[in-house]
């Protein structure tokens, strides 16, 4: 019987040849598995999968990543082949905010700039002035509201990253919501409204609650804890640090702190390993068996990746006129 490491050395060895043969390029973001990272040519974030898409010398790209990430390397790249392994890798968050939400948003208020998170439908990206990421969220809301002079930003759809934001721009955030509009709790305004006209959030990151964090800080008095800006306003309170997959990267980089306790996607922690080695990470949930894991990111594996690039599966289509439109957001954010 095979091994699992000679199965996957000989996945790998296939995949190696069908890049070669379609001149093709893997990108894959950081909560895949270990396996889909150390075969990928590039691993990243949000915004570095943005910005490596931008400037692709290949035919064919292969990404594994969820849907609104896919179809962003295919707005950037119309000309080229774009493959997602997996095409019910669908991101839920991406699906909580609509067009009809945006039209409604602008109607309450018309002269106010839409600032799109890049977990959005290439639709209602369409409809976006900006589009930001998890990375540069905060500069890109600070800099969007100075450049057109509105005391209101619409921003959306992640309510919990909207808290981030206001906590460290003193703004103002409302929520539209099933009851009616709502004011979230503890954040100062400072002359600056933000509008998030849907609730959305990250299925898997609002699964990360004080009283688990409370729980690990115990078992590991002498970490830090480290979380991602979708978490519940409480978690981000608790936290030594929060931001995007990438500022933690950077944030343990330079921290003298030896251990860490990490509140994202559970394999987050192996890219942790391989960039910034000699230091111990614990997924938070782990301590309770209830790991922060993406069900839709984990839809991709090497077999998936092989048959991608061997028929041709799925390719990645968005319309022309949605793309122009859309490609103009996000070029806009790529430029700041």
């Amino acid at each position: 019987m095979r091994t699992l490491e000679k199965h996957i050395q000989e996945l790998r060895k296939e995949i190696f040849e069908l890049k070669k043969k379609r001149n093709a390029v893997i990108l894959a973001h950081s909560y895949q598995n270990p396996y889909v990272q150390d075969t990928s040519d590039f691993v990243g974030s949000s915004l570095q999968l943005a910005q490596k898409a931008k400037n692709l010398d290949c035919d064919v790209v292969v990404f594994a990543g969820v849907d609104f990430m896919a179809a962003t390397t295919k707005i950037l790249n119309p000309e080229k082949i774009v493959l997602i392994p997996d095409n019910r890798a669908k991101c839920p968050l991406a699906r909580m905010l609509t067009v009809e939400d945006l039209k409604e948003a602008k109607k309450r208020y018309p002269k106010a700039p839409i600032l799109l998170y890049t977990n959005t439908t290439a639709e209602c990206q369409a409809q976006a002035d900006i589009i930001y990421t998890a990375g540069n969220a905060i500069e890109i809301v600070d800099k969007m509201a100075k450049k057109t002079g509105s005391d209101v930003i619409i921003y959306g759809p992640d309510v919990n990253m909207a808290y981030f934001v206001g906590k460290r721009l003193k703004c103002q955030v409302l929520v539209k919501t099933a009851s009616g509009v709502k004011k979230i709790k503890g954040l100062e305004r400072d002359n600056r409204l933000i509008y998030v006209p849907s609730q959305g959030y990250c299925a898997p990151h609002i699964r990360i609650l004080p009283e688990t964090i409370e729980k690990m800080k115990q078992k590991y008095p002498n970490a830090k804890v480290l979380t991602h800006s979708e978490c519940y306003p409480g978690v981000q309170e608790i936290s030594d640090f929060v931001g995007s997959t990438g500022d933690m990267i950077r944030f343990v980089k330079h921290s003298k702190a030896k251990e860490f306790l990490v509140g994202t996607e559970k394999d987050f922690c192996y890219k942790l390993k391989k960039e910034v080695p000699g230091k111990k990470y614990h997924p938070i949930g782990k301590i309770d068996n209830t790991e922060i894991i993406c069900p839709y990111m984990k839809m991709h594996s090497l077999e998936k990746i092989k048959d991608s690039l061997k028929y041709n599966i799925y390719e990645v289509h968005v319309s022309q006129s949605i793309a122009k439109r859309a490609r103009k957001a996000i070029e806009r954010m790529l430029e700041i």
